[in-house]
């Protein structure tokens, strides 16, 4: 076996090797993409949190001064 036969099995040992790793590679990005999509799709962005919270507060402060009115109402009644 000469030294241009030893280099040809050396360097298509290193691609074969290369070739798995970048294969493997792939797969892990593939797996980071379908988590990152699975994320965007099943988590609240902090933006429509705040939103959604200021809409339920202004509705819980709606109901909280009809209430007070329906409160007051029976005050003055409960008064005659």
């Amino acid at each position: 076996m000469d030294i241009g036969k030893a280099f040809e099995i050396a360097l298509s040992l290193v691609a074969f090797l290369g070739g798995i790793w970048v294969y493997r590679q792939q797969g892990d990005i593939k797996e980071l993409q379908n988590d990152n999509r699975q994320i965007r799709d099943q988590y609240q962005r902090r933006e429509d949190a705040n939103r959604d919270f200021k809409t339920v507060l202004d509705h819980i402060q709606d109901v909280k001064r009809t209430v007070e009115r329906i409160d007051n109402k029976l005050d003055r009644k409960a008064d005659k």
